[in-house]
């Protein structure tokens, strides 16, 4: 039987092939999770919004060394620096109380002390180094206030970000911080930050640290220094699979100064401790072996002041005159170059 044209023309007409069901049901899904999305990621991007404008005020200033506990407000941009400063409150104490103008007059030359207190570790002090490089800035010079337990645990570094509840008082939020904190700190330390930095801030930048001299007992009686050295150190155990760990990191941060043409001078601080300062003798025989591959200059200074009372505010941070006394001995002259006791085990 002939068939017409138009029947023809139906015939040769290609069919449509019937819907997919499972690619229909992934675009449904795919709705339904952007409608479920839509609204978390409106309030992130408000509440990020909210943070930035929070620090917008505190990032405009300039503040001394000695005003602010923050490394972010104090970060420069561009410039050069002859002398950077990094370790725990040990390291910060060489610019509290303006001992940063004592310590820069002695020195004469000017300084950027990026300690962290609270006991900052290895990973912030990576993360704030790898900040200021990051922002163009050089530096001739790093002096790392090494204390020996830093290098022994994950409450120095990792859970700092996540469990100290003063490691961000004082900071204010930027994105580029954020992603870092998280990058040093995991997902817990980038929460805690974003979860401080949405807090108003009516106090600015108050430095964020107790005055050691007003709320230590004026005698250290040997009674004292031992009951501070088994409450604040050997309670927390030497592990040796975390310093296999942490030694690993700092040698990460000496090869990013190194890289940018900086040199590192790794310093234990003074103690009241007379030597018993935890995990003292692995810490020196690690920076020991750093220094023989030439690539950082240490000492072993925490004998350097003896138990002399005048040099301490408390067993292990130095007094004002402590402060003075030791730039004036110690790290002028290791600064300059000359000729230092490498493992002091005697006081002046």
């Amino acid at each position: 039987m002939p068939v017409c044209a138009e029947s023809r023309q139906l015939l040769d007409k290609p069919q449509s092939s019937p819907p997919n069901g499972a690619a229909q049901r992934f675009r449904i899904f795919l709705g339904e999770l952007g409608k479920r999305l839509l609204i978390p990621l409106c309030a992130l991007v408000v509440l990020i919004f909210w943070a930035s404008i929070n620090a917008q005020e505190r990032l405009a200033k300039t503040y001394a060394n000695w005003q602010t506990e923050s490394n972010l407000l104090l970060m420069p941009h561009g410039k050069h620096i002859p002398v950077l400063f990094f370790g725990t409150s040990r390291g910060r104490t060489f610019s509290r109380f303006q001992n940063h103008e004592v310590v820069e007059k002695i020195l004469q030359t000017k300084i950027l002390n990026l300690s962290k207190g609270g006991g900052g570790g290895i990973l912030p002090a990576l993360m704030s180094l790898e900040h200021f490089y990051d922002w163009g800035n050089k530096c001739d010079t790093i002096v790392y206030f090494l204390d020996t337990l830093v290098l022994f645990g994950p409450n120095w570094n990792e859970e700092n970000f996540s469990t100290n509840p003063l490691f961000y008082k004082a900071e204010p939020f930027t994105v580029s911080y954020l992603l870092r904190t998280i990058k040093y700190g995991g997902i817990a330390g980038g929460y805690k930050y974003f979860e401080t930095a949405l807090k108003p801030r009516q106090k600015g930048v108050e430095p964020c640290y107790q005055a050691y001299e007003e709320n230590e007992p004026k005698r250290k009686t040997p009674q004292y220094i031992e009951k501070q050295l088994q409450k604040k150190y050997f309670r927390l155990g030497l592990p040796d699979s975390y310093f296999r760990h942490y030694s690993e990191r700092f040698k990460d941060f000496v090869r990013m100064a190194r890289q940018h043409n900086a040199r590192v001078i790794a310093i234990v601080p003074p103690t009241m401790f007379g030597g018993k300062d935890p995990g003292r003798e692995k810490t020196v025989a690690f920076l020991r072996e750093m220094e023989k591959c030439g690539e950082l200059t240490y000492y072993d200074c925490s004998c350097s002041m003896g138990v002399d009372e005048e040099m301490f505010a408390d067993s292990d941070h130095m007094s004002a005159k402590g402060i003075a006394t030791f730039t004036r001995k110690f790290l002028l002259p290791i600064l300059k170059g000359e000729r230092v006791t490498k493992e002091s085990t005697t006081a002046l």
